[in-house]
């Protein structure tokens, strides 16, 4: 016998197949991407200029590589910006706190300490949206991305938000019943978290200090010493652990010299703790040349004192550009400008016995004018492109009597810049 269907049996058949069909496109929408960081906080502060502005994430489960992750603003209800900051390719513990800060001074003016990270991708104001990414895909979300939050009960205006403990991640749906709030201007007028009457309640307590200093065991003498022409540290490859006082630092590194003399000064590139002249630095890294600049780039510094900074070398001008005294404090007195314009901003001065070349990495207001008399001059002996060039810190390394100069006026290639 053939049974047949019937149309309440077709009816409850379709019915079936259709929610079949459903199920794996509800899954899918219905999906949170797991995540073992969730954002745990945003601060909009009360300092000048609105800092510190913060993000905080709280790691969940131990991560091995962090740079699977990153943070974007959304402003103003502007929509996603996309992922904007990316963490470094680090470990991070279960527990740990990471904050992200627009800046570094207001964030330690406002909490005592630093921040892990800085990005502007934390350039919030307290109407702003928060993504968390997890390899480009959103697994948490403070805030609605669509939705200027200015008197939307999430704002945070000179104030912040925390998340509840126990919540999260939530995928890319602000969940506002997972977040607490200061309330907007809470933070109004404060100068500290600490003394703040509503303050927010930060897990980060910053980066974690550098491992204690090595002891030295290689002199700067040691490092720049070379009889052979060519310049080179024969100590080139080799890590070691020096220390001098800071000279003079710029945008890009500082200057320490060990005691005086030739071969006394070092040049270390982006070292890992930005001293101020006067601070005792102690360095560890790899020696290298640059370019023929002997040099220790990056490794870790410690600042272990302050000390006084040795008094410049006086040389005549054709003495200071030789390699023994590369990095060292000199100066050169009654000189006459050679040459206002050698190109890039550098210019030379003469006493008689040869030329010293000048640039400009520090900042001072001098113009060079050919015929100055130039009663001292004084800095860093730099090397670059083939050339020494005594680098002056500031407007008292160079000293000009302009009343003995002639008529004054300002050469194109000053207002051109470049020196041309």
């Amino acid at each position: 016998m053939i049974r047949r269907k019937t149309r309440s049996s077709l009816a409850v058949v379709t019915v079936l197949g259709m929610l079949l069909a459903l199920l794996p496109l509800t899954a899918a929408s219905a999906q949170v991407v797991s995540s073992d960081l969730i954002i745990s906080g945003v601060v909009d502060g009360p300092l000048s200029g609105g800092v510190p502005k913060a993000i905080e994430v709280y790691v969940v489960n131990d991560v091995a590589d962090l740079s699977q992750y990153g943070l974007g603003s959304a402003n103003n209800g502007g929509g996603s910006d996309g992922q904007e900051f990316t963490f470094p390719a680090e470990s991070a513990s279960a527990g740990d706190y990471l904050c992200v800060a627009s800046e570094s001074a207001g964030f330690d003016t406002f909490f005592g300490f630093g921040p892990d990270y800085t990005s502007s991708a934390a350039s919030i104001n307290g109407d702003d949206a928060i993504e968390l990414f997890k390899d480009a895909a959103v697994v948490d979300v403070f805030g609605d991305i669509n939705t200027d939050g200015n008197g939307e009960p999430w704002e945070y205006l000179d104030g912040w938000a925390a998340r509840v403990a126990g919540s999260g991640p939530d995928g890319s749906t602000f969940a506002i019943a997972n977040w607490s709030f200061s309330g907007a201007n809470a933070l109004d007028g404060e100068t500290s978290n600490g003394t703040a009457a509503t303050p927010f309640p930060i897990g980060c307590d910053g980066p974690p200090p550098p491992p204690p200093a090595p002891d030295v065991d290689t002199a700067i003498y040691d490092i720049q010493y070379t009889p052979g022409p060519g310049g080179d540290s024969p100590l080139v490859g080799l890590t070691v652990v020096t220390e001098g006082v800071a000279t003079a630092v710029f945008y890009n590194g500082a200057f320490i010299q060990d005691g005086q003399g030739p071969w006394s000064g070092l040049w270390l590139f982006g070292p890992s703790v930005t001293p101020e002249v006067g601070d005792l630095v102690r360095v560890q890294g790899e020696v290298s040349e640059y370019f023929g600049m002997t040099q220790i780039g990056g490794g870790t510094t410690w600042i272990v004192g302050a000390d006084s900074v040795p008094e410049p070398e006086v040389l005549a001008t054709g003495d200071i550009p030789q390699e023994m005294w590369e990095a060292v404090f000199v100066r050169a007195e009654n000189a006459l400008v050679d040459n206002p314009s050698l190109g890039f901003g550098e210019w030379s001065i003469d006493d008689g016995s040869g030329s010293a070349r000048v640039a400009d990495k520090g900042s001072y207001s001098y113009v060079p004018y050919a015929g100055d008399l130039v009663g001292y001059l004084q800095g860093p002996l730099d090397y670059s492109f083939s050339n020494f060039k005594i680098q002056p810190r500031d407007d008292d390394d160079v000293f000009v009597d302009l009343s003995a100069c002639g008529d004054r006026f300002t050469p194109i290639y000053a207002i051109q810049g470049n020196g041309w």
